[in-house]
């Protein structure tokens, strides 16, 4: 696919021809992130019109729903302070976050089942204990952040198929979902955990990070 823009006339393209072709411009192709932001910030602009917002992001209402979607689950990153050192979170929330490879991810249904979660039109719903839900998520994006040299890194050539992206969601903690939690009795005792569990899997990674930062 070659990506084009189509303009009313002539004379109406020859702006965006010279900005294109000028050695001084500073025009560029939209990487996924800003692609992504844009359509979030349109979202919010147009109180969430979406027939409007197709208007000047020119993609589908089904795509449009996916993007807004993804960006949603992505701001639960904001929700990882404990899970996440500062320097995972820098990066994390940062341009450099490799968001076409988190949502390559994400927008598996056997990875929302998973993990406890499911896109509904432009919109995300957790069906999960809290706790459980963003410890499981704090692994996956410390894994997407990690450098792609990185044996506990998951990247693009990592992801290439179904059965990759199975291989690699197992590994990730299970996750505690509204379904599974037993009805307890209000009368019976409720012990509270000494401390916080983790996957076998954070400390290493989480080592593995702090050496490469």
């Amino acid at each position: 696919k070659i990506p084009v823009a189509i303009a009313p006339s002539f004379q109406d393209s020859l702006w965006y021809i010279n900005q294109r072709h000028t050695p001084s411009a500073n025009q560029k192709k939209w990487s996924r992130e800003n692609q992504m932001a844009w359509i979030a910030q349109l979202y919010r602009d147009f109180n969430g019109d979406i027939s409007l917002i197709q208007e000047f992001a020119d993609v589908t209402e089904g795509e449009l729903n996916k993007l807004i979607g993804v960006l949603k689950l992505k701001e639960y990153i904001s929700e990882l302070t404990g899970y996440l050192t500062d320097g995972e979170l820098k990066i994390a929330t940062s341009p450099k976050f490799p968001i076409s490879t988190f949502e390559r991810f994400v927008n598996r249904n056997f990875v929302q089942d998973y993990m406890g979660f499911a896109f509904k039109e432009n919109d995300v719903e957790i069906n999960a204990e809290r706790e459980s839900f963003l410890n499981s998520f704090s692994i996956l994006i410390r894994r997407l952040i990690l450098p792609k040299d990185d044996p506990n890194s998951l990247n693009s050539r990592k992801l290439n198929s179904e059965e990759d992206i199975r291989k690699e969601l197992l590994k990730l903690p299970e996750i505690i979902k509204h379904d599974d939690i037993p009805k307890i009795d209000p009368k019976e005792k409720q012990g509270t955990p000494d401390e916080e569990t983790h996957s076998n899997l954070d400390e290493p990674i989480r080592n593995s990070l702090i050496e490469k930062t």
